[in-house]
């Protein structure tokens, strides 16, 4: 027998916690409820939406770091060769920047999964370990972004 593996959409997953929201506050307002298993059901499910929902603001937000890093590095290179923008300190500090921010990013995603694959296979220190290097490099890759792009906007303002 072959599974099938699907996928559902945030659009989809809300549709569904709506219904099953509204069928058990009907139950519950008519009283006929029978015992908290449908109410833990609900929590449950609600859970794990909070979670999916969670990972995906996650993994959009890393993605989002890494196209406006990528787009303004090539904002820089088509800049140098359509127009000739001089290169100077500033605008080579803002690449560095830039690139800093994506590495960061990318090298997060290794220590996020090696995190969890310490979870499971050893033990909660390792894992813990992980999870620092994770937030971490996290917080390096935003403000290297951050720096990045106020760099490039000063170099474009006054150039």
């Amino acid at each position: 027998m072959q599974y099938v593996e699907e996928k559902i959409t945030m659009k989809e997953t809300e549709k569904i916690t709506e219904k099953i929201t509204e069928r058990i506050t009907e139950r519950f307002a008519s009283n006929d409820v029978e015992n908290d298993e449908d109410l833990k059901s609900y929590r449950k499910m609600r859970q794990q939406h909070l979670f999916d929902t969670h990972l995906n603001s996650s993994l959009q937000f890393d993605k989002q770091i890494i196209y406006v890093a990528s787009g303004a590095i090539g904002l820089i290179f088509t800049l140098k060769s359509t127009i000739g923008i001089e290169i100077s300190t500033l605008l080579i500090t803002a690449l560095i920047f830039l690139v800093v921010a994506i590495f960061a990013n990318l090298i997060s995603y290794r220590t996020a999964i090696q995190s969890i694959d310490e979870e499971f296979f050893h033990d909660d220190k390792s894992a813990d370990k992980w999870e620092m290097w994770t937030r971490w490099l996290n917080r390096l890759s935003l403000l290297s972004i951050f720096v990045g792009m106020v760099l490039l906007i000063i170099y474009l303002i006054y150039a």
